[in-house]
C-alpha cells in the first residue's frame, strides 16, 4: 500500500471517530465563502470585502490546521479552532497574507512557478498552528525544509484526491461540507505531522497538542517515521480496523 494511502485510511478513520464534531468544525469556514459570492469582487468596495473575507479564511484554516493536529490524538473540540493564536493573531494575519502574496507573485510569473511556490509553503498554517508567534520568514523558511523532495509527493496526494473533488462539485459542495474537507485535511495533518517526526522538530507538537490529554498508559518515547522509507504500518501486529484515536499512543503510523 502507497504512504499516502495509509494516511488517507487513518484520517478516515479520525472523521469517523468523531464525525459530528469533525463536520461541526469544518462548517465555519462556509459562510466565508458564501460571503465572497454574494458580496465580493464589485468595484473597492467588493476587493476590500474579499481582502477581509481572505483574512478571516487564513485564520479559521490556521484554526482547523490545530484541530487536526490535536484530533490525532482524540482530543479535538470546535472550541481549538478559536483558541489557538491566543495573542499572536496579528503575527498570524500577516504571515499568511504573505504567503498568500508570494504564491501570487510567482504564480504571475508563471503557472508552474506558482504551483511549485504553493506547495513549497503548504505547511505554514501548521507551523503557525504550533507555534502561532513563528516569524514570517521563519515559518516560510521551516515549510520550505520541510516539504524539500517532497513536493512532487504530495502533488500525487493532491491528485489521489481529484475524485471526491469531482463528486464535491457534482453536490454543489455537499461533499465537502459532509466529508471532503474534513478528510483532505485531517490527511495533511498526518502529513505534516510525519515530515516533522523525519526531521525531529515536533517538540513544539508534544507540548502543546496534548494539552488536556492524559493517559496514563503513554509513555514518552517518540514514534519515528520517515515520509519516504517506513515499512507499510498496516503489517504490524495492530489491528489497523481499530479507530485511529484508541490506539496506543494515538499514532501507529509513526
Amino acid at each position: 500500500m502507497r504512504r499516502r494511502d495509509v494516511y488517507k485510511e487513518q484520517a478516515a478513520q479520525i472523521v469517523r471517530s468523531n464525525y459530528w464534531v469533525q463536520t461541526g468544525a469544518f462548517l465555519i469556514r462556509a459562510p466565508l465563502l458564501i460571503m465572497a459570492v454574494l458580496f465580493g469582487g464589485r468595484g473597492i468596495q467588493g476587493i476590500l470585502i474579499l481582502v477581509l473575507l481572505l483574512v478571516l479564511w487564513n485564520i479559521f484554516t490556521v484554526g482547523l490546521c490545530w484541530f487536526t493536529l490535536r484530533a490525532q490524538r482524540g482530543v479535538e473540540q470546535i472550541r481549538d479552532v478559536y483558541t489557538v493564536l491566543g495573542d499572536h493573531l496579528l503575527n498570524v494575519i500577516v504571515t499568511m497574507l504573505l504567503r498568500d502574496l508570494t504564491i501570487l507573485v510567482f504564480s504571475l510569473l508563471l503557472v508552474v512557478p506558482g504551483v511549485m511556490k504553493a506547495y513549497e509553503l503548504r505547511m505554514v498554517p501548521y507551523i503557525l498552528a504550533e507555534r502561532p508567534d513563528t516569524s514570517p520568514l521563519d515559518a516560510m523558511r521551516e515549510s520550505k525544509e520541510l516539504t524539500e523532495g517532497q513536493r512532487m509527493r504530495l502533488f500525487q496526494l493532491d491528485v489521489s484526491f481529484l475524485g471526491w473533488l469531482a463528486l464535491t462539485v457534482a453536490t454543489g459542495g455537499i461533499a465537502a461540507i459532509f466529508w471532503t474537507e474534513s478528510y483532505y485535511a485531517n490527511t495533511n495533518g498526518l502529513v505534516y505531522v510525519a515530515l516533522c517526526d523525519s526531521r525531529d522538530t515536533r517538540t513544539s507538537f508534544t507540548d502543546r497538542a496534548y494539552d488536556g490529554y492524559d493517559d496514563p498508559d503513554d509513555s514518552e518515547e517518540e514514534y519515528r517515521d520517515d515520509f519516504e522509507q517506513d515499512p507499510d504500518p498496516y503489517q504490524s501486529n495492530q489491528d489497523p480496523e481499530a479507530p485511529y484515536a484508541q490506539k496506543e499512543g494515538g499514532r501507529d503510523f509513526l
